[in-house]
């Protein structure tokens, strides 16, 4: 039976490298191939001596298993201790670092600086809670008389989480409903501490959904989180909520003034109508800031120096209702289209003055619509316009302009002249513009710095569906509405220097089809190079299209043949090139 026979040998593992402590194993109770062959064998073991011999090798080896499991937890509870101790040690270590860390040499005034700067914001959100306010107050006694001085380290702008969906994740990681509800109650609890040791300071509140679209659920929970802070109402400073909170504040703020509130945003809801009137923030006297949709909003316009109209409104009612109002404006960006009113239907009458307004971001549906906007304004003090085609549907949709449309491009030409303004910066996004109505539109601003004109292969026209275009992919040269008369127009004649386009222009930049063209067109190439030669303070940058829908963006499209083509024709000065992945921006400049 020598498959039966236990050997003396012993196997030795030392457990310390600086002594001689270590621990013996038999390798006799090691499973072999020939114990496992008869195993699996039709033999039993009948005879007495056979059976009690296996007994005694079974009992033994389990005594030593025994003996190995116990060195092996004494081990164990040595090693457990040994970290422990690694951890204790290190704790004390950082102690004494802290104890000459330089922060603690700070001056006071200093030192609440560099709280107020860490603690200026929060997250009251039961899944990802940020109290940094509160963490910092319980570092010392030093820090924390800091932040309990003075109400403005608890004064961050308050970013409300309405989510009350637990999350299947959640339950696998053990987070169970009940302790969700724990959560809820933690977050009123904190947001409650902040809102009290902020005293009477000023708070910056903003709410947002996790949920998109909301669910019933996370609606209530941003109700609820939002009456937390109603009886502070009075001392906020800014606020972002959503169109059903903000609709439902009427019945909190009736007869209330909002003496610190600054700015305001009212984010569009799924679940609220656009129709819906918000009455809410109609005594705010210090309200300088407007985000909203195209709602009916009791403000008070006239002292109101930015508005961010984020809906598509009726021009007719933009124009003769709101804009009127708007004394004080500075800057506007709207969204304007042939619409119903949803207010009351406006009377056309005499222009409405706008005589602070800086910046106008219009976006339009129709050319028409520009050309009523244009006509009923005035704006003296205008430096930067930028005019946008698009529509509700198709965003990256061009609005064409038909050459006998040139009336829409008069009023914009009369509008210039009417206001006396001196436009700086002007960028054309997704209009199709004919060259005579753009270089009639361009030789109306002498004093335009920068120009920035944005095509799309996507062309619009509803009354005239035989001048829609769309790209469906490839790098076949894109349509463009870029000639070289207006190349031709900006370039100096020298036997009458003074008749030459826009005489300032610093920085042109293209993003449109004739960046293919360029290519393809030596007389084009010419006529560029030699605007970029006769005019030394000009920078030209050409890009091709921004095509999103193709996972194409603009210069990676080309190959880098093209590109060093490009650079050797026009040499190392003058060179029309493209943004490489480096962002390096080649253009065409002197």
């Amino acid at each position: 039976m020598s498959q039966h026979t236990r050997t003396n040998a012993q196997e030795t593992f030392p457990l310390c490298s600086s002594c001689d402590l270590s621990v013996n194993r038999s390798t006799a109770y090691t499973p072999s191939e020939a114990l496992l062959e008869i195993l699996r064998s039709k033999h039993v073991h009948t005879e007495a001596h056979d059976i009690q011999r296996a007994s005694e090798l079974a009992a033994s080896a389990e005594n030593e298993a025994k003996t190995l499991q116990i060195e092996a937890d004494r081990l164990r509870a040595t090693l457990t201790t040994i970290e422990r101790q690694v951890y204790n040690v290190s704790a004390y270590a950082a102690q004494q670092r802290a104890l000459i860390a330089p922060i603690r040499r700070l001056p006071t005034e200093l030192l609440a600086e560099v709280l107020l700067y860490i603690a200026a914001e929060a997250t009251f959100d039961i899944l990802q809670p940020y109290y940094p306010a509160l963490i910092v107050s319980q570092v010392c006694q030093r820090w924390r008389d800091i932040m309990q001085s003075s109400g403005r380290f608890w004064t961050p702008e308050i970013l409300l989480v309405a989510d009350v969906t637990l999350p299947v994740d959640m339950v696998d990681d053990g987070i169970t409903p009940r302790r969700y509800l724990e959560g809820v109650a933690r977050l009123r609890s904190a947001l409650q501490h902040y809102l009290r040791l902020a005293r009477d300071a000023p708070v910056d509140v903003r709410l947002v959904e996790r949920a998109q679209p909301p669910t019933v659920r996370s609606l209530q929970m941003g109700k609820a989180l939002c009456a937390c802070i109603i009886p502070q109402i009075s001392r906020w400073r800014s606020c972002h909520l959503p169109m059903y909170l903000a609709a439902d504040l009427e019945e909190y703020t009736r007869g209330m003034a909002l003496p610190y509130l600054e700015s305001l945003v009212i984010a569009e809801s799924s679940d609220t109508p656009n129709d819906s009137s918000v009455d809410a923030f109609e005594v705010a006297p210090s309200l300088r800031r407007l985000t909203a949709p195209g709602i009916s909003l009791t403000v008070s316009w006239a002292q109101l120096t930015y508005i961010h109209i984020t809906d598509w409104v009726s021009v007719d009612l933009f124009v003769h209702v709101i804009l009127k109002s708007c004394s004080s404006l500075r800057y506007l960006r709207t969204s304007i289209a042939e619409l119903p009113p949803m207010w009351v239907a406006p009377t056309p009458g005499s222009s409405a003055i706008l005589p602070a307004l800086d910046e106008l971001v219009v976006t339009v549906e129709e050319s028409n619509v520009l050309g009523t906007l244009f006509r009923y304004i005035t704006a003296p003090a205008l430096t930067r316009l930028t005019i946008e085609g698009s529509s509700p549907e198709d965003e990256l949709t061009a609005i064409a302009f038909l050459p006998e449309e040139n009336p829409e491009i008069t009023s914009f030409v009369d509008f210039v002249a009417r206001s006396q303004c001196r436009i700086t910066e002007l960028r054309l996004r997704y209009l199709t513009l004919s060259s005579p109505l753009l270089l009639e539109a361009l030789a109306a601003l002498p004093h335009l710095d920068y120009l920035g004109i944005y095509e799309t292969g996507n062309v619009f026209s509803p009354d005239h569906p035989e001048l829609e275009t769309q790209q469906i992919g490839g790098f076949r040269p894109m349509p463009s509405n870029i000639t070289s008369g207006l190349f031709v127009a900006m370039t100096p004649d020298p036997t009458n220097a003074q008749d030459v386009l826009l005489p300032h222009l610093s920085k042109m930049y293209i993003e449109s089809g004739i960046y293919y063209h360029v290519q393809e067109d030596p007389p084009l190439r010419k006529t560029i190079k030699t605007l970029c030669d006769a005019r030394e303070g000009l920078t030209l940058v050409l890009q091709p299209i921004f095509m999103p829908w193709l996972n194409i963006e603009g210069p990676f499209a080309l190959k880098f043949d093209e590109h060093a083509h490009l650079m050797d024709e026009f040499g190392t000065e003058s060179m029309c090139g493209l943004e490489e992945e480096t962002g390096e921006v080649m253009g065409i400049a002197d």
